[in-house]
């Protein structure tokens, strides 16, 4: 009569498990390290667990989950305060929360890369059209291509780049664009003087540029970065045919480069050209 008492007010190790969705092995180490002992245990051995140890079973997996140790599970029970209970759950949902805003922005540079590949396995190649663009906001580095920098100190710039993105959560794109400044393409070259990544949303910054909306020569240029000059040219070509004059920068980006293809000769970067 006992024993049928305590089936009907408790669970059976393997039944707990089993709404759990866990196995007895699991139950049993952490009844081991001293997280979620059973109820009660028979004189038989058998271990009977109750509904409210569901939820305790639960919140040890989110809080697994959401990065905390076993260690530190039963260090908190071994103190246990209503307070700091509380404060604990409070730091993970901000750790949570910092988890969240990465998911969303490698979602957003992911969708990115697909519209872009896309874009560029669709396009033609070296034909200049003339589009009106939105404003955009871009993360900005400066760079002294042409000048007297050096490799290495190329490389320090975009690392600095780098972690000012990641220090403002602005990751958004993976693409690195570059700007080539009005007064450059005037003497007729085409060297960068600034590295940039596209942001979503104006975000107060002090490597903040605001590209202007406004009418842009674009044109998909396919090929090894050595031969961008020519459809610089090319592109000149046409926005002179066009009656149009160059009033503002030139912004590249790549749409498909060394990720998607080993080979230099399928590199697909495009070329947009402030005009009037």
């Amino acid at each position: 009569m006992a024993n049928q008492k305590v089936k009907r007010k408790y669970y059976t190790s393997g039944e707990f498990a089993r709404v759990c969705r866990t196995t007895k092995e699991t139950l049993r180490h952490y009844e081991a390290v001293g997280i979620l002992p059973p109820a009660y245990v028979g004189e038989n051995g058998y271990r009977y667990y109750t509904t409210g140890q569901f939820f305790d079973y639960d919140l040890i997996v989110t809080l697994k989950e959401a990065g905390c140790t076993l260690s530190e599970i039963k260090e908190y029970l071994v103190h246990y305060e209503a307070e700091d209970f509380l404060a604990m759950l409070k730091k993970k949902v901000g750790q949570l929360e910092d988890e969240k805003r990465k998911i969303e922005s490698m979602q957003k540079m992911l969708n990115y890369s697909i519209e872009a590949t896309q874009c560029a396995l669709t396009e033609e190649y070296y034909k200049p059209r003339i589009e009106f663009c939105e404003e955009e906001y871009l993360i900005t580095i400066k760079v002294d291509h042409g000048e007297t920098q050096t490799l290495s100190e190329e490389v320090e710039r975009l690392r600095e780049h780098f972690l000012h993105l990641d220090r403002r959560s602005l990751w958004e794109e993976y693409v690195i664009g570059s700007i080539i400044l009005k007064e450059t393409l005037e003497a007729g070259k085409c060297y960068e003087s600034y590295y940039y990544t596209r942001i979503h949303s104006y975000q107060p910054d002090e490597h903040l540029f605001v590209r202007p909306a406004g009418r842009y020569v674009t044109m998909l240029h396919k090929g090894p970065y050595r031969k961008l000059p020519d459809s610089y040219e090319l592109m000149k070509r046409f926005i002179q045919e066009q009656g149009l004059t160059i009033c503002g920068n030139s912004y590249e980006y790549d749409m498909i480069s060394y990720l998607a293809t080993q080979e230099s000769k399928n590199y697909i970067i495009k070329i947009s050209i402030q005009v009037e």
